[in-house]
């Protein structure tokens, strides 16, 4: 979030000392400090769809399943505006020989910090009745396949939550009434609130394959002429996604459910 503005100083005053009294010139223009204004809220981590990538990938024979998006973090609110310092005076022939110190301005609060964003979940596990990964692509004929059940998506990560702005501290007093001939400051204004995280990205379901090939082409396992038959299986249910105050994650689709996948 933007920083608070800083308040105004005060204009300075003539403090003079006559026969029979003292007197204390104020100038046309705004003595007192004025209060900082107060930072603004930090913005809230933008929404991250669900996983949607059920077909995963092999990596060094090895098929996994996508990692679905993590949240976005909320922004840091804004600290407050410094509170102005108050008008001092000027010692003019004044009977202590000194100037007068108007008060000190408060402290702007500190922003608060954002929220994290929550963490992206994993992939449900694949179902594979016959997996093939590299070399020649072997023959596959006459199988009676029954597809297995895809594993469910892991659920998103919560976000974190936005911290509290500080309060802005109070303008000092310089004295104020005692001293003769001063002016107290303004107050520091209030820090924003960082923005709430969104949550993590649900994941996907794992998918069910009758045959599931990678690098050896497209293979004729699933023509008719293969004399391979499928049934059965399901794809695995899609997470949900991490809860949020304001901007939860969305959920993972479920897995796919196919006889022949050639990647």
């Amino acid at each position: 979030g933007a920083a608070g503005i800083p308040g105004t100083k005060g204009e300075d005053l003539i403090h003079k000392e006559l026969a029979l009294a003292s007197l204390c010139f104020i100038p046309s223009g705004t003595t007192y400090g004025t209060d900082g204004t107060d930072g603004t809220n930090g913005a809230h981590g933008a929404p991250v769809g669900g996983c949607m990538m059920t077909s995963g990938a092999v990596s060094n024979g090895h098929w996994g399943g996508a990692v679905a998006a993590g949240g976005v973090p909320g922004a840091n609110g804004g600290g407050g505006g410094g509170g102005g310092a108050g008008g001092g005076s000027h010692c003019d022939g004044c009977e202590s020989g000194f100037d007068n110190f108007g008060g000190h301005g408060g402290g702007g609060g500190g922003g608060g910090c954002g929220g994290a964003g929550g963490g992206g979940a994993s992939a449900g596990g694949g179902a594979f009745d016959i997996f093939v990964t590299g070399g020649a692509a072997p023959t596959i004929t006459r199988n009676t396949l029954v597809r297995g059940e895809g594993g469910v998506g892991g659920a998103g990560g919560a976000a974190g939550r936005g911290g509290t702005g500080g309060a802005g501290g109070a303008g000092g007093t310089g004295g104020v009434p005692t001293l003769f001939c001063a002016r107290v400051a303004g107050a520091g204004g209030r820090g924003g609130a960082g923005g709430q995280g969104s949550g993590g990205a649900g994941g996907c379901g794992g998918s069910s394959y009758g045959i599931y090939t990678s690098g050896v082409g497209t293979p004729t396992y699933c023509a008719p002429a293969s004399m391979n038959t499928f049934s059965g299986g399901t794809g695995g249910g899609g997470g949900p996604g991490g809860f949020s105050v304001v901007n939860p994650g969305g959920a993972g689709v479920a897995g796919a459910l196919l006889d022949c996948s050639f990647n």
